[in-house]
């Protein structure tokens, strides 16, 4: 949960608006309204970690839950990203890092029933970590030059 919360004020937190049109202020407050749903959706299914073992198949209902979750999360931060004022993490957290997170996230949920959950944890925390490191990584090696 702390990685979800410190991706959405890197990327989006505190931003206002890029205008005041009316389709842009309803996709912004629609964006944050599905981003919370989407964050309660994995904190639900963060309950099944203490129901299952390491080497036990995550349970099905609550893969759900949080790879479906994960996956809409990174995409309203997407769709935050284009109805908010340019921020500078915006140019490091481009649309091939979403596109991969969200990809891995729903993978995850078909490969979850056939393996331990220990690497379907892994898997889902790849997803979430992916969010912010590959953009740490962009952001260093540019200003490690200037």
């Amino acid at each position: 949960m702390f990685v979800m919360c410190w991706i959405y004020f890197d990327f989006v937190g505190n931003a206002k608006p890029k205008d005041k049109k009316v389709s842009t202020l309803v996709i912004w407050w629609l964006a944050h309204l599905m981003l919370m749903l989407c964050g309660v959706m994995v904190g639900v299914a963060l309950a099944a970690e203490v129901k299952v073992g390491f080497w036990e198949p995550y349970p099905t209902e609550y893969a759900a839950i949080g790879c479906f979750g994960l996956a809409g999360y990174i995409a309203m931060l997407w769709a935050l990203q284009h109805v908010i004022e340019h921020r500078l993490a915006s140019d490091f957290g481009r649309w091939d890092v979403r596109v991969f997170g969200i990809i891995l996230a729903i993978t995850c949920f078909y490969i979850v029933p056939h393996v331990p959950s220990l690497v379907g944890n892994l898997i889902w925390g790849t997803a979430l970590l992916s969010q912010i490191a590959f953009p740490l990584m962009r952001a260093w090696s540019k200003f490690r030059h200037e």
